[in-house]
């Protein structure tokens, strides 16, 4: 079986099984025999058709490793040339993989590519970026000022419309959807697994960037991914405080790997961040009926201990 196996597609899963069911059938409906499904369970609790189902590859003993710990077990257990790195939020359409196995195998210089993500209501969602700077984070995060930040919403040198028939070059991409070649993974040591949650992405891109490689935001295919890539203060995204603790450490830890001489001024930054953020919350009761009381909480917890893991981490 193992010889016939060309791409792997790996799901780290934790929760929100609905979507995951949606994701499987959707890989049911757009993926090629060539195919194997590994899923990479850090829940507890799965469902039993997907534990029976012998399509699909189970691994994992329902401990929470973490984003970047679970896609290395996967990679540790796939056979296939090609790695789909999916997450369980997202759902195939059209021949996504069998067209970036082709840009792949007719451009070696090319490594990691990204579809065009769009959600529920079929909106674009932002997918391709450049690395993160300081001055990107002062602007987008804190003061929210709109610009010219990312790669899928207009040309990196222009202000004109991307061309949507074309391969563009970026320099990482969303997680939520990456074909990449096993050998390449490899090679860079897969994901750094002391990022738990967040910024493990941007890190393994900045490793490919590191051995040369070349990464390619592809908005002529599409795949839906249900959650939202936003920072804004109303995301979903963070509204939790293990969520807000988490981007900001890991945030810390990526600095502090890559250019380690900004790391005080990355903390000066988050503790700036945090400190408005949790006034914001506290101070602003209105806020209320969009997040809703418990969220709330869970925010200004979040900045709280946010603005100690600035200080004190």
């Amino acid at each position: 079986m193992d010889g016939s196996i060309v791409c792997s597609i790996i799901i780290v899963y934790y929760d929100g099984f609905d979507k995951l069911q949606r994701c499987l059938n959707s890989i049911s409906n757009h993926s090629p025999a060539y195919t194997e499904v590994i899923i990479v369970n850090n829940s507890t609790q799965l469902c039993n058709f997907v534990l029976r189902d012998r399509k699909f590859i189970v691994i994992g003993d329902g401990q929470n490793y973490g984003y970047s710990k679970g896609n290395n077990i996967g990679l540790s257990s796939a056979h296939g040339k090609y790695i789909l790195l999916l997450n369980p939020d997202t759902e195939l359409t059209d021949n996504f993989i069998e067209n970036a196995i082709l840009v792949l195998e007719k451009q070696p210089n090319i490594v990691a590519i990204g579809p065009k993500l769009i959600d529920d209501h079929n909106n674009i969602q932002t997918s391709a970026f450049n690395f993160p700077s300081l001055k990107r984070y002062l602007l987008h995060d804190i003061l929210f000022v709109k610009g010219k930040y990312d790669i899928n919403e207009r040309n990196q040198d222009s202000d004109q419309p991307l061309i949507t028939t074309q391969l563009i070059k970026c320099n990482w991409l969303c997680g939520a959807a990456v074909m990449l070649r096993r050998k390449d993974l490899i090679r860079i040591n897969g994901f750094d697994a002391r990022y738990f949650l967040y910024f493990e992405d941007i890190d393994l891109f900045k490793k490919i960037k590191e051995i040369g490689g070349d990464v390619m935001y592809c908005p002529m295919y599409v795949v839906k991914h249900s959650d939202k890539n936003e920072n804004g203060i109303f995301s979903d995204k963070f509204n939790s405080a293990r969520r807000i603790t988490a981007y900001d450490f890991s945030m810390m830890q990526y600095w502090h790997k890559h250019k380690p001489e900004l790391l005080p001024i990355v903390r000066f930054l988050i503790f700036i961040r945090s400190l408005s953020r949790l006034v914001v919350w506290s101070l602003l009761p209105s806020l209320k009926r969009y997040a809703g009381k418990c969220s709330v909480n869970e925010r200004r917890k979040g900045y709280l201990k946010s603005l100690c893991i600035s200080v004190y981490r």
